[in-house]
């Protein structure tokens, strides 16, 4: 996932096995300048979370982005539409389970 701060930016790159989610949390001063990413790249956090927490705390930051903003700020906010179609997926994914 990417953050953009305008150049700057927050990347997450994550993996996932069965039981947890490997994750890091990678800063970059200009991500309009590919090849500068990662001379100038700060590693914010890494680790490991149970898959459980992680899908938790992902559905709970989305459901508040939604409260805050709707589907039309969203759109507002970040100059794309809100991927509603692939939310719904995902929630009745992990209602199913």
């Amino acid at each position: 996932m990417t953050f953009f701060g305008e150049p700057s930016g927050t990347r997450v790159f994550f993996n996932q096995t069965e039981k947890e989610v490997p994750f890091q949390i990678v800063e970059f001063a200009d991500l309009n300048e590919p090849s500068s990413w990662w001379s100038d790249a700060k590693l914010v956090w890494a680790g490991r979370l149970p898959t459980e927490t992680f899908v938790g705390a992902f559905m709970a930051m989305i459901e508040e982005l939604l409260s805050e903003y709707g589907t039309d700020g969203h759109l507002k906010r970040w100059g794309y539409e809100f991927p509603a179609l692939e939310w719904e997926t995902l929630q009745a994914a992990h209602t199913s389970r």
